[in-house]
């Protein structure tokens, strides 16, 4: 039997000349409906509007994480070896050494230390919806809403993905306590400008939780050089900025600017701005959104190592996946039944029992705090 429509090709060219209002491709497709080859056709088009939508959307959350991807929904972990330095001697062959390996001298042992497992857990999870419809909503839908639910049910997903990036950084109380805290290291502390050397020279003091300033950027930055894993100094080869909507202009004017003008021993210098090497400016409307502070909601700044990794290689926030489920599934329910000619009977028709139908969307996700290195809070309060 020849096939009215002959390949996905073919499909495309006559679902778009059909929409168009071409009354013979209108009639072929009418025609094909009822073989059992367009639901094939159909299957292949949508899935390929679908994956085109999700990549467009640019999701703020990957400028800030990276993922991790689990084989199944039970935990799965990171692991890494730190050193027992405890148990290294120091001083050894008449030498100490505060860094690397003690000193042997001829025919002496080797003294000996171990490494303990550090384990981090972390989980994914199934998200999702469903909507309802009756055959009565199709016919009605005059201006096509029901069509372009496939692209809002996407940007939904999308959404989901960064709310839980973003509440690894805020939540209901304002900034993530459990994340950014003083044991940690990560919230900015107050500080004298005069300890961040030649680059200021101002005498001015960062309060802390500073509000965003050119001097609170400064001090972020020298709190971060001080943080220190396993002993060993912790690098960011180049920060983002996380700024809600409100200081991203500001954000913009300072970490960009080409010059800075600074009073140095009573006279006033210009020097090259080193923050554009160093830092890049993302807006985040969900940083707003989630931070149940009302007064810290639109002052709440975050200084993050790019791509979630610092440049010793240790991730910070991580977006947790099933691997081979990265994007969102859609599906529309399916006991419609079949035509009496043959061929099944396309959803948008209704149930056979109801003459209703449902589109329903799962999507796989989840997120994490792995490590607090290179990272740094501030609500902009100006109060600890």
């Amino acid at each position: 039997m020849t096939r009215l429509i002959k390949n996905t090709d073919h499909f495309r060219e006559v679902l778009a000349e059909a929409l168009a209002g071409k009354y013979k491709s209108q009639a072929l497709l009418k025609e094909a409906i009822t073989t059992d080859d367009i639901p094939y056709f159909m299957r292949q088009v949508v899935n390929a509007e679908l994956e085109e939508q999700y990549p467009q959307a640019e999701p703020v959350y990957r400028t800030f994480t990276t993922d991790f991807e689990l084989n199944d929904f039970r935990p799965g972990g990171l692991y890494e070896l730190l050193p027992d330095s405890s148990m290294l001697h120091r001083e050894n062959g008449g030498q100490t050494r505060s860094v690397g390996l003690p000193r042997i001298p001829e025919l002496t042992p080797y003294p000996t230390f171990e490494y303990r497992e550090s384990e981090k857990w972390f989980t994914t999870h199934k998200n999702g919806a469903r909507i309802h419809f009756s055959f009565e909503a199709f016919i009605n839908d005059e201006w096509d809403q029901i069509a372009s639910l496939p692209a809002e049910m996407i940007q939904l997903a999308v959404d989901t993905e960064e709310a839980l990036a973003h509440l690894q950084l805020v939540g209901p109380e304002g900034i993530n306590s459990a994340n950014f805290n003083a044991g940690n290291g990560n919230v900015l502390q107050a500080r004298s400008v005069a300890t961040l050397g030649d680059v200021t020279g101002t005498e001015t003091n960062v309060p802390a939780n500073s509000p965003l300033t050119l001097d609170a950027l400064f001090a972020a930055i020298a709190q971060v050089k001080e943080q220190r894993h396993n002993g060993r100094a912790v690098r960011v080869n180049r920060f983002v900025l996380l700024v809600p909507p409100a200081l991203t202009q500001y954000a913009n004017v300072l970490v960009n600017a080409a010059v800075v003008r600074q009073t140095v021993g009573g006279r006033e210098f210009e020097i090259s701005n080193p923050l554009p090497a160093q830092i890049r400016v993302v807006e985040s409307e969900f940083l707003a959104e989630l931070n149940g502070d009302d007064a810290t909601a639109d002052s709440t700044w975050f200084l993050l190592p790019e791509g979630g990794r610092t440049g010793n290689g240790r991730r910070t926030i991580i977006e947790t996946f099933l691997r081979g489920r990265r994007t969102p599934e859609m599906r529309v329910s399916g006991n419609t039944g079949r035509y009496i000619g043959g061929g099944d009977v396309p959803y948008t028709e209704g149930s056979f029992d109801s003459d209703d139908a449902e589109v329903r969307i799962r999507h796989v996700v989840g997120s994490g705090f792995a490590n607090a290195d290179g990272t740094i809070a501030s609500s902009g309060s100006g109060e600890a």
